[in-house]
């Protein structure tokens, strides 16, 4: 036998004990990922926790449940009521709140409904959202950090109009984010806390969808029991009639990414996921602002290059990693109808006939006709059967006739649409 001296037995111990270490920190590696992986980043610290705030952020239990937790679905009896529906809010009148939150209930939706309004919110539309079980948060306004939209007009000591005061208004805490990208991050950190619910990842840790507010209202529960399963994060692609090669997405992708893409447009203005996948895709969309915001080719003075973004990081593949996946969903065949694109077609060509038939005689406000198979009298639509765009009642259906669930861009069709929604508002909401 071989005998070993205590120097030796020294080294040996410390050579295992390097070994055991070195396969911890390759395995906590392998498990974390990079910082760009679709992993949901433990490091990040939600901006609305304060430092004496003792509700647990649920950056850190998402992180830690993801591998062990199933993906939520709305239709699971037990999860129903812990899906989120989340938007950006701020100075809208009654009737806009009624139209979007409103319906939404109507439809028997029982879960959150988490908005982000005006710090003076106004009592009368206070009262009716608390009234319809919304968790309100009152955004802070503050001085933006940047400088990399100051408009012309502001240069010449001109009075700025209401486009150029929202590039230079930003909210608390993104400083250094335009308004309208900043509510993305902001939504994440309220969908972290759940609006400030006990256990948050159980109180929303359903399905989630993110949505403009003022143009968009619901026909059936989007998270029901008749409506499609939610896995992973599903984009939703506008009609076929606009693509990427708009100038929204062409020219800013262009120039800051030096990439055009020939594809379908997909909505910034609509997104829905579990609860997971959307707390992924929100980490992403701020990680590629602050990009965008560190790189002077990638300013642009406009407000709608959130979309520009969106769809640069859908057909990148910068989407491809968050948990459970990504799906682009086409227009009428899932849970968002985006009905924007055909209202201006309708619209535009109407007035256009309208004017060639009427001359002088042309007021705007004359109703859409009907097609051979309605009879005025007894129609309740509004649009005729040859757009098939309405079932009988005028309500708007998908491709295969059943009523559609979420509608969105519906103010493009005209006032025939809004007073048609104004005459059955009873039937559509609270």
């Amino acid at each position: 036998m071989v005998a070993i001296s205590k120097s030796q037995r020294v080294r040996w111990h410390r050579l295992y004990w390097y070994l055991i270490l070195g396969f911890a920190i390759l395995t906590v590696v392998f498990l974390v990922g990079g910082g760009d992986s679709g992993e949901y980043d433990d490091s990040y610290i939600n901006p609305l926790v304060t430092a004496s705030t003792t509700v647990k952020t649920a950056a850190s239990s998402t992180a830690a449940l993801a591998s062990t937790t199933t993906v939520v679905e709305f239709n699971d009896p037990h999860l129903h009521e812990s899906a989120t529906v989340m938007a950006m809010a701020t100075g809208y009148s009654i009737y806009d709140y009624q139209r979007f939150v409103g319906s939404l209930r109507k439809t028997g939706y029982k879960g959150n409904i988490i908005l982000v309004v005006a710090p003076d919110i106004r009592p009368l539309e206070e009262e009716y959202l608390k009234l319809q079980n919304v968790t309100m948060h009152k955004v802070q306004h503050t001085k933006c950090t940047h400088s990399a939209f100051k408009p012309a007009s502001e240069k010449d000591g001109n009075v700025l109009n209401s486009h150029e005061k929202e590039l230079m208004t930003c909210i608390h805490p993104y400083p250094n984010l335009k308004h309208r990208w900043a509510r993305f991050p902001l939504l994440r950190d309220l969908l972290e806390l759940c609006g400030g619910k006990a256990n948050p990842s159980v109180a929303c840790g359903g399905p989630v969808l993110i949505s403009d507010m003022r143009d968009t209202f619901f026909q059936r529960n989007p998270f029901g029991p008749e409506a499609p399963k939610v896995h992973g994060l599903q984009v939703f692609e506008e009609h076929f009639t606009i693509t990427t090669k708009h100038w929204l997405v062409e020219w800013p992708v262009r120039k800051c990414k030096d990439v055009v893409y020939d594809k379908p447009m997909l909505c910034s203005g609509t997104t829905i996921g579990t609860r997971e996948a959307m707390l992924d895709y929100l980490r992403i969309f701020h990680g590629e602002m602050d990009r965008w915001m560190a790189d002077p080719k990638c300013h642009f003075s406009i407000n709608g290059d959130d979309q520009s973004m969106h769809n640069y990081m859908y057909y990148s593949g910068m989407l491809d990693e968050v948990r459970g996946g990504v799906v682009a969903v086409k227009n009428r065949d899932g849970l968002v109808h985006t009905v924007g694109a055909m209202g201006s077609i309708v619209l535009k060509t109407h007035q256009n006939h309208q004017k060639l038939l009427r001359g002088d005689k042309y007021q705007g406000s004359e109703p859409f006709p009907l097609s051979a198979q309605e009879k005025p009298e007894k129609s309740k639509s509004w649009l005729g059967f040859q757009h098939g765009l309405t079932d009988k009642d005028g309500y708007f259906a998908q491709f295969d006739g059943s009523r559609s669930f979420v509608i969105h861009q519906y103010d493009r069709f005209g006032h025939n649409f809004m007073d048609w929604l104004k005459a059955n508002a009873k039937d559509i909401y609270l």
